[in-house]
């Protein structure tokens, strides 16, 4: 799948190539329609990149299978998070898998959430529904790994 991927990422960027050269000669009224379709190829080419990153991290997965955690590390970590010390747990996470997309997501999604609360974006109640439900999946996390 990978290297399908990788010949489709080499045809758009081909594509792409040669549509920058002919918007180069193109027309007054007809350089909107190469932007349109560098635009629609551009579109494709990121999609493909992240399709082709998601595989990667597939595959990494299937040569490198997530360890469990220690029985004594999950406790502690639980612990923590009911706590509400959830940028300590997600910090010890991501140390322990630091491939895993899941814990960077709920890491940027914490940190947002922070950042929007000291700006005072946020309404108290909205700041404590996201971040119950950030800690609902840092519990999930910490069991699933566990397993």
């Amino acid at each position: 799948m990978i290297d399908f991927l990788e010949k489709q990422l080499k045809k758009v960027e081909q594509a792409l190539e040669s549509l920058y050269e002919q918007r180069l000669r193109a027309g007054i009224g007809t350089v909107g329609d190469y932007d349109n379709r560098i635009d629609h190829l551009q579109q494709e080419q990121l999609k493909i990149r992240k399709d082709l990153e998601q595989e990667r991290l597939r595959q990494k997965k299937i040569e490198n299978p997530i360890q469990p955690l220690e029985q004594t590390k999950a406790l502690s970590l639980t612990k923590w998070a009911s706590e509400d010390k959830l940028e300590a747990v997600l910090d010890a996470l991501h140390a322990m898998h630091p491939t895993e997309s899941i814990i960077l997501n709920l890491t940027g999604r914490l940190s947002g959430l922070e950042r929007a609360n000291r700006q005072g974006i946020l309404g108290r109640s909205d700041y404590n529904v996201e971040r119950a439900s950030i800690r609902v999946a840092v519990f999930a996390l910490i069991k699933e790994f566990g397993q």
